[in-house]
């Protein structure tokens, strides 16, 4: 019966000393599941905030400065807690560590349309009335004999430069 005691002793000891050789591999995987729900909801967060932002830009054709500034925050600290699961980054992001810093700011977007000077028809201006026309000839066609001008750096349609070569 002491043999017994002796080996199970032993076999628990050896479990007890494995366990406790990886207690710190253990409570990683611990905070590595919280900080991958936690990267779950705050990529939610973001998602929507992104398409708030782009129902603001429609409507006022601007970015909300706001918005723009809490999504680049929250693109940081998703970006740090999944290098902290990656096991690329050792310390731990918010709210077990420092609130994480910028990487680089955010780039200023401009995304207000300028209208072209040219469109698919030929050079924007004004149009000619339909009255100043002949009268047989349609509001688009070339005096008679002389085609259609066309703007230098227009392609005509059905024009390939691949067949051409």
């Amino acid at each position: 019966m002491d043999q017994v005691k002796a080996v199970l002793f032993a076999v628990l000891n050896a479990c007890l000393n494995f366990i406790l050789a990886r207690k710190k591999i253990g409570i990683y995987f611990c905070f590595a599941a919280l900080y991958a729900i936690l990267t779950g909801m705050v990529a939610f967060a973001f998602l929507v905030l992104t398409l708030l932002q782009g129902i603001v830009l429609i409507i006022l054709t601007q970015p909300n400065g706001a918005i723009k500034s809490l999504n680049h925050r929250l693109t940081v600290y998703i970006y740090r807690m999944l290098r902290f699961i990656a096991l690329c980054e050792t310390q731990k992001p918010y709210p077990f560590g420092p609130v994480p810093q910028e990487i680089e700011p955010a780039d200023e977007v401009d995304l207000r349309v300028e209208t072209p000077e040219t469109n698919m028809f030929g050079p924007k201006g004004p149009s000619k009335p339909a009255a100043d026309t002949e009268p047989g000839a349609s509001h688009g066609d070339a005096p008679e004999g002389k085609a259609p001008e066309q703007p230098a750096d227009s392609v005509p349609m059905g024009y390939d430069e691949e067949k051409e070569k």
